[in-house]
């Protein structure tokens, strides 16, 4: 079954919030001024309006070099994958790739993706299996075998958003995904702003046509692109390095702890 992936909306459309899934996550929506929001669904504690949020914490134990349980030959709407975690302990929930993607990193196969649908649980014990289901129209070119293929699992990046951490933890971070427009309760399905002027409470004090990246002072907060912050010094000759993912540009400054304007530039 398809489903538009843009549309437009109102005002009051982007500040509702719902118990229930409406639209796949990513769904696009835009408003008459330009302003841009992708679906979103809220994780376990409430959002503040005007806080950067991002993706949920990534575990690499879970997301790449997964290799087959079975061959996936290209007619496969699903795939049955042998999780192999590091720890016993390991456990995928079910739905926690839901709308999310499958991607060959080695390998026969390799270089090919597909979007899910949704999977099963599974890893709860070393070498657990987990079932994903590929999304309608979606499937493979290549044939995976299980000798070398190995496959990564991607969650969506609008499941489960988090506020963003302050500086000190981003590192456990994915990028940032985008900022509410209005207070969102827990456990709740929501529009987020990615695109277009937004207030975004600032980790620094910036002025109009600075660059500002994710992680501030405090959680939520974006921030300046300087020598002490986000700017890592590299051992080449390219120079420094940009840590952190830019979120937008400055159209209007204000002091630290404070919110200023922010032409958001995530997700267009």
């Amino acid at each position: 079954m398809a489903f538009p992936v843009s549309m437009y909306g109102t005002l009051t459309d982007v500040k509702e919030s719902h118990s229930t899934q409406r639209h796949p996550l990513g769904t696009r929506l835009v408003l008459d001024d330009g302003r841009v929001f992708h679906y979103a669904l809220n994780a376990g504690t409430q959002l503040a309006v005007g806080k950067l949020c991002s993706s949920p914490l990534v575990d690499a134990d879970e997301n790449v070099d997964l290799v087959l349980d079975a061959a996936a030959t290209t007619a496969a709407k699903n795939a049955t994958l042998l999780a192999d975690m590091s720890t016993a302990s390991a456990y995928v929930a079910a739905n926690r790739f839901k709308d999310g993607w499958m991607y060959v990193n080695v390998g026969t196969g390799a270089g090919q993706v597909v979007r899910l649908n949704t999977n099963d649980k599974g890893g709860s014990t070393a070498d657990g299996s987990l079932k994903v289901y590929f999304a309608d129209e979606n499937y493979l070119s290549v044939a995976l075998d299980t000798s070398s293929s190995k496959i990564g699992l991607v969650q969506n990046p609008y499941m489960d958003v988090i506020v963003s951490p302050a500086y000190a933890s981003l590192t456990a971070t994915s990028r940032p995904c985008g900022v509410p427009i209005a207070t969102i309760p827990a456990s709740k399905y929501f529009w987020l702003q990615t695109w277009g002027p937004c207030p975004i409470l600032m980790g620094s004090t910036p002025v109009e046509g600075e660059v500002v990246v994710q992680g501030g002072s405090s959680t939520g907060a974006a921030g300046e692109v300087n020598n002490g912050y986000a700017l890592a010094t590299s051992s080449s000759a390219v120079g420094g390095i940009v840590d952190f993912a830019q979120v937008g540009v400055v159209m209007s400054g204000d002091a630290d702890a404070e919110y200023a304007l922010i032409f958001l530039m995530i997700d267009p």
